[in-house]
């Protein structure tokens, strides 16, 4: 008989396949309740369905329109169908792309030697971070691995590796094996999946993830598509039935977005982490200019809005219960300031469309190195909120372990984290508060982990829940530790979803469902929460109502040390199920309340004035015994010296008064401790005027709020003037001192040049290189620097003095003074380089010096040396196994170098029959002397093409001659061609050029042809031969110049007497975003460079002379199978014998550290091995290892009967659980439930298959059902469907034709003809096998099915 079975689209008779349960292999949180558990189930259910359904729909509609359904371009944009619209409007997701990331956002300071004490790497924390993107991350990649293993998981069946995904995941878990890379939770895993059907994957791992990265978006507004073909590629991706000038689609609150708030409701540990899209700036192709339609191939001529403002955060990047983010530029100098965070040009600015805060947070998103899917070891630099994405997301899962350790293994509700993450964020933008662009700010890392760890009891982070109508309290005391913050933060119920309408386009109805609200009083005065003004953007936020956010936060600047606050949390109208749970945090409490301080008496003595900083504070009319003036702020630096001038007066008689004030420095309440009586009277009259300097503890932070107290008492006693308590006659007075940042302060931060190990035989070309850091507010120009560099036995060796010109607010600057020739350092000597700076005007005096201790090099012992001519081999081997790098030469002095390295071939010998050789004696200048070389060029501030060298000996880059058009940082960085970095520099350069041509287009200057250009110290490292780029990277606004007129010449080279090039430059590396080129028609940057051998020099040359000699062979013998399991290992062995030496390659690279006569191996790739002895070097033939792993057993069916590939031991399952007996490679299926098998393919392991579903209903119709014929069966071309039954409606039945993975290939509807309905199916195409006829009334009430046999 014929069986019906339910599938989730609708009657069929066999779905096989993943579903979103079977992505799951971790148990769920245990903080859910069953009940808990139940409604995540049901919801995944409820949106797997709805998703399913619509996707079914779009797909058919793109087919129809000839639409892409997944499209990936030349720049590595993934762009994927996700759904249809009511009004019929395809909806696409693409990726966004346009490890100093961690510094900026202090995630180091969770790390290991952190300034928190404590060692997160995220390894405690499994399988609770997941990422869905564009495509398959690159498991086997270097950063990823896990012993034999990965690190990451791609749960899905995503085939495609993709750059985007790899990179993303990079940056949230690389090990760091490139240190410049380490990810920011390093040491945890990583469960991946691709965007495709995201909604239902994430409702199904929501149960067990605590954070997940989604960096990606609905397509929206303007989208450049390099993969359009023609020149037109820009597309506008609007609905002009809706608005034929802007996107909808922008702040819109869809169903997606509604979907994403309910996954969040139901799994309440669980945050969604989402980059706000790179739409700001993207303005189509100008006016008149073609663009496309969407994915469609119309298009039109017709102005849209460009997207230089607001309002472009499309869709789901607007859920309410998700952390969005923007990205940001790097701080180089660490945060000091607001304006030190730089919004990128391309991040998405807010608000939604009911005007919510979005983006939440800003992470970092420029200029990001990370891995990539290109090869294991392969890296590439990004930009985009993408990447600021996984800086954020990576660092909230170490912020939930460190909580977890302190916790008991419990974990922060979302809303917990994503509260802690913008109540400790750095301000960012022009004015104090939340805004559309940064959000709450940048994130601070060190902030948060200080919250949770609460060490000076400053902070409180509490989870609560607010019951209907409840009013919550809480009485905090101001500890001045920073300004009284506190935010509370919950996950809202989803909102109504917006219909696609033109009356929805930018609606301003809330979409907050339970409303809550906080508020902070002194008993005097209430503080309101922040709010923005959606309809007036860029406006400065202000205080007020929100009725908007599910976020709130209300901020006292400067709130009163020891002062009582009450906060109260409270609700409006009805909550949502009777009741919201809510995080609240607290920052600058924990303080005590002071001591009450005054006289007991009001007559005769009082306080007429007080002077101090910015406090100019009249006493009262009459006489008083305390005066409560901590309204009066005084403005304070640490180190300054600020006089104090109290006036005294008397309502009465002439007294003799003593003075004293006192400040709270440490802020515990009392004004007992060393150093707080901070000023002290003589004996006065009560008319006279008290002076005295204050000097400002340096061990004061800035943004304290210092109680500050000034007691006037009628007494000739001082020890009876004491800071608390009552006195006879007399006044006290209250103020604060708010300490601000330092004006005035340069520090030396490091001795930059000579390294450790440096070279000094000689003094000749040594530069000594100081860094200093300005840590005030206030530019510097001329600060003096002082070396004094000593001997073991502190003997000053010499002196070096020098000048800083400029030395800008919280920037670095390096200044580079030489050693004098006549002044030598001995070898294998240790040195103390005593570094001090001078400012005069300098505030604090601690970090003015440093003492930096460096040893010198032992000289190099002569190498060992051979020359070798090798049977009748006409050329000569040159070897050298001693350390250092051999030069050759023709003379005992100067002449001719022949060849440079430690195996090379020369061939022929010099006439006078011997050569000569050093060890690391090369050295020269390359490139064009100046840019008069060549015709013209520019000043750039963002040129990026990379100069590419290649050398063959360690080298050291020591200095070139560069053209700067204005002020700024500039950092040159050698890399590998894989991105890896060798060596850095950073420089900070000053103008070259006349002044007067300061005018910039498009970020460039033009040339001027007097600029002389200057001598820049450079020290790049090089430590082996190979192939390099120079990568560029500008800071505060630098510019240098290249030339682009008439370049010729390259390329430039330094060669030996043959002409073999030792050191050349071909050019310079450039992406254009869509290809890779080296550009040889312009020079970038380097003139008149200068380079020598990397390490010391040997004390001379050495006559070698030569000898004859036999060369050898080189075999591999591989000690079993070339073909292994991946884990698994085999030997490689080479051929032995006397004085033999080895390097061992992988295909074509030579492996570090292989230098011995066998190799273990476990990793795929072509091997050979490099034999040498006196004569020259021998390859072996190539020996290929492959890997197999193990591969993941699959299932098909015919009718019940399933069948897998397994070989050996098989297991089936049922529902996740092994089915007694059933072992074999086949099983039939005799009840409903999900069905997979555990075996081995190729005996590599074993690997589960994904689930089967198979459900057979209790009822099931007969094979004798006479309403409906199927014939023939079986069938070749065509089939004939006919049904008979009065109890079909007034409408006609649909008929589908579905194969045995439910997917359908036909569908039509039946005709009426008489009393019956028929129609016919065309077959031919359709491969041999089993199909189901399915039959539905337009009720889908009664539903037929027929199995026929296709041969």
């Amino acid at each position: 008989m014929s069986q019906r079975l339910w599938s989730r689209t609708g009657w069929s008779t066999v779905l096989l396949g993943l579903t979103a349960s079977s992505l799951l292999t971790a148990q769920s949180l245990p903080q859910y309740s069953a009940p808990q558990r139940v409604q995540q189930n049901q919801l995944r259910k409820t949106i797997e369905q709805a998703q399913t359904e619509n996707y079914r729909t779009a797909l058919s509609a793109a087919q129809r329109l000839n639409r892409p359904v997944k499209q990936i371009s030349p720049s590595g944009r993934v762009m994927m169908l996700r759904e249809i619209t009511a009004t019929g409007e395809l909806i696409y997701d693409a990726t966004y792309s346009t490890t100093k990331a961690g510094i900026s956002t202090r995630t180091n300071s969770l790390y290991a030697g952190g300034s928190l004490g404590v060692s997160l790497s995220g390894s405690t924390l499994t399988n609770k971070l997941g990422v869905w993107d564009g495509g398959r991350v690159r498991e086997s990649h270097v950063e990823f691995r896990n012993g034999t293993g990965s690190r990451v998981v791609q749960v899905d069946s995503s085939a495609t590796l993709v750059s985007h995904s790899t990179h993303v995941a990079g940056i949230m878990m690389a090990a760091g094996v490139n240190p410049q890379v380490k990810g920011m939770a390093f040491g945890t895993n990583l469960r991946a999946y691709d965007f495709n059907s995201d909604v239902t994957e994430m409702s199904a791992a929501a149960p067990n993830l605590l954070i997940s990265n989604h960096s990606y978006g609905s397509n929206a507004g303007w989208v450049y598509n390099d993969s359009r073909s023609g020149t037109t590629k820009w597309e506008w991706w609007g609905d002009t039935t809706i608005s034929k000038t802007e996107d909808y689609k922008f702040g819109f609150y869809n169903s997606t977005t509604a979907n994403w708030d309910r996954i969040a409701q139901n799994s309440p540990y669980y945050l969604i982490v989402k980059a706000a899209g790179n739409d700001h700036g993207s303005n189509g192709p100008g006016v008149g200019q073609p663009y496309y339609f969407g994915s469609s191939r119309n298009t039109s001529t017709q102005v849209r809005n460009d997207q230089e403002g607001y309002d472009q955060i499309s869709t789901y990047a607007n859920a309410k219960n998700i952390l969005t983010v923007a990205a940001v530029g790097n701080l180089n100098f660490g945060y000091n300031q607001s304006a030190d965070v730089p919004l990128s040009d391309f991040t998405s600015w807010g608000p939604t469309d009911d005007g919510r805060i979005k983006p939440d947070i800003s992470g970092i998103g420029v200029g990001i190195l990370s891995s990539s899917s290109e090869s294991d070891s392969a890296y590439v630099v990004y930009d985009g909120t993408s990447m600021a994405t996984p800086n954020v997301a990576g660092t909230l899962l170490l912020l939930q372990e460190l909580y977890s350790q302190r916790n008991s293994g419990r974990f922060m509700r979302s809303s917990t984290l994503k509260g802690l993450a913008l109540h400790t964020a750095d301000e960012a933008g022009s004015t104090p508060g939340p805004d559309y662009r940064y959000g709450w700010g940048l994130l601070n890392a060190e902030q948060a982990g200080r919250v949770i760890l609460n060490t000076n009891q400053n902070h409180l982070l509490d989870e609560r829940t607010l019951n209907q109508a409840e009013t919550y309290s809480l009485t905090v005391v101001a500890s001045g530790l920073g300004p009284l913050v506190s935010t509370i933060c919950w996950t809202d119920p989803a909102g109504t979803a917006s219909t696609v309408s033109a009356a929805n386009l930018n609606n301003r109805t809330p979409k907050l469902v339970n409303d809550l609200d906080v508020r902070i009083s002194d008993g005097t005065n209430t503080s309101l929460p922040w709010v923005l003004d959606p309809d007036n953007p860029s406006a400065t936020a202000t205080r007020g109502d929100n009725i908007r956010d599910n976020v709130e936060q209300v901020l006292i600047a400067n709130p009163i040390p020891g002062r009582s606050y009450t906060i109260t949390v409270t609700s409006k109208g009805t909550l949502g199920g009777g009741k919201q749970d809510y995080a609240l945090l607290v920052s600058g409490i924990g303080g005590k309340a002071y001591c009450t301080s005054g006289a007991t008496s009001t007559a005769d003595t009082k306080i007429n004035q007080v002077q101090f900083s910015n406090i100019n504070q009249s006493g009262a009319a009459g006489c008083t015994s305390y005066t409560d003036f901590s309204q009066a702020v005084g403005t304070v630096q640490i180190g300054q010296q600020i006089p104090l001038t109290v006036s005294l007066g008397t309502c009465g008689a002439t007294r003799n008064v003593i003075v004293k004030a006192f400040a709270d420095w440490n802020q515990n309440g009392s004004f007992d401790d060393a150093g707080e009586t901070v000023a002290v009277s003589g004996v006065l009259s009560n008319s006279a005027q008290f002076t005295a300097t204050v000097t400002i503890p340096t061990n004061v932070q800035t943004a304290q709020n210092v109680r500050f107290r000034i007691v006037a008492v009628e007494t000739e006693n001082a020890a009876s003037v004491v800071a608390c308590g009552s006195y006879g006659n007399g006044e006290t007075q209250d103020y604060v001192l708010n300490v601000i940042q330092t004006t005035n302060d340069v520090g030396v931060t490091a001795l930059v040049s000579p390294e450790s190990n440096f070279c000094a035989q000689t003094g000749s070309n040594l530069t000594v290189s100081v860094r200093l850091h300005n840590y005030g507010t206030a530019n510097q120009t001329d600060v003096p620097v002082n070396v004094r560099i000593t001997d073991a036995n502190n003997n000053t060796v010499t002196t070096l003095s020098g000048i800083v010109p400029q030395l800008t607010a919280f920037r670095e600057s390096t200044v580079s003074l030489q050693l004098p020739a006549s002044v030598v350092l001995a070898p294998a000597q240790t040195y103390q380089f005593i570094i001090s700076s001078g400012l005069g005007t300098d505030q604090n005096v601690a970090n003015n010096s440093l003492t930096v201790t460096r040893s010198t090099a032992l000289a190099p012992s002569n190498g060992v040396f051979s020359v070798t001519r090798c049977g009748s081999d006409t050329t000569i081997s040159l070897r050298n196994i001693g350390e250092g790098t051999a030069f050759w030469y023709d003379a005992p002095t100067g002449g001719n170098l022949l060849a440079a390295g430690n195996q090379v071939a020369v061939k022929s010998i010099p006439a006078s029959g011997q050569f000569y050789a050093s060890l690391n004696t090369f050295s020269g200048t390359i490139g064009p002397v100046n840019k008069n070389a060549f015709e013209g060029g520019s000043y750039g501030t963002a040129f990026q093409p990379a100069p590419l060298i290649t050398t063959q000996v360690p080298l050291l880059i020591e200095s070139a001659r560069l053209y700067i058009g204005s002020a700024g940082t500039i950092t040159f960085t050698v890399r590998k061609y894989d991105n890896t970095a060798v060596s850095s520099v950073t420089l900070d350069v000053t103008p070259t050029r006349t002044q007067s041509l300061t005018t910039s287009t498009g970020g460039t200057y033009p040339d001027d042809p007097n600029d002389e250009g200057a001598i820049y110290p450079l020290n790049l490292r090089i430590p082996s031969a190979g192939d390099y780029k120079i990568t560029i990277d500008y800071g505060d606004g630098a510019s240098i110049f290249r030339s682009n007129s008439a370049v010729t010449g390259l390329p430039y080279q330094l060669n030996t007497q043959s002409g073999q090039p030792v050191v050349s430059i071909k050019g310079a590396l450039f992406n254009s975003g869509t290809s890779t080129d080296t550009l040889k028609t312009a020079w970038y940057y380097f003139y008149n460079m200068s380079v020598r051998s990397l390490d010391c020099p040997g004390p001379q040359r050495v006559a070698v002379t030569p000898a004859a000699g036999t060369g050898t062979t080189a075999t591999i013998t591989p000690n079993g199978s070339t073909s292994v399991c991946q884990g698994a290992s085999v030997l490689l062995q080479a051929n032995t014998g006397t004085g033999l030496t080895y390097q061992w390659y992988r295909n074509g690279q030579a492996i570090s550290g292989a230098t011995s006569s066998t190799l273990l191996t476990a990793t795929a790739g072509s091997y050979i091995v490099q034999v040498s002895n006196n004569c020259l070097p021998v390859n072996s033939a190539a020996v290929a290892i492959t890997l197999q792993t193990a591969q993941t057993p699959t299932i098909t069916a015919n009718g019940f009967t399933l069948t897998s590939n397994a070989t050996t031991n098989i297991q089936w399952l049922l529902d996740g659980v092994p089915i007694t007996g059933a072992t074999s490679p086949t099983f039939t299926v005799v009840k409903t439930g999900r069905y997979s098998v555990r075996g081995s393919v190729n005996g590599c392991g074993e690997l589960i298959s994904g689930d089967v579903y198979l459900t057979i209903l209790a009822a099931e119709p007969v094979t004798d059902d006479v309403n409906l014929s199927v014939y023939p069966n079986p069938a070749t071309r065509q089939i004939t469907v006919s049904l008979t039954d009065a109890s079909v409606s007034t409408k006609a039945p649909t008929v589908r034709l579905t194969n045995l993975t439910g997917q359908t290939v036909r569908t039509g509807t039946l005709q009426r003809d008489g009393k019956s309905y028929s129609t016919i199916f065309d077959v031919a195409d359709l491969p041999g096998g089993t199909f189901f006829v399915i039959v539905e009334d337009d009720r889908a009430q009664n539903v037929r099915v027929k199995r026929i046999r296709k041969q």
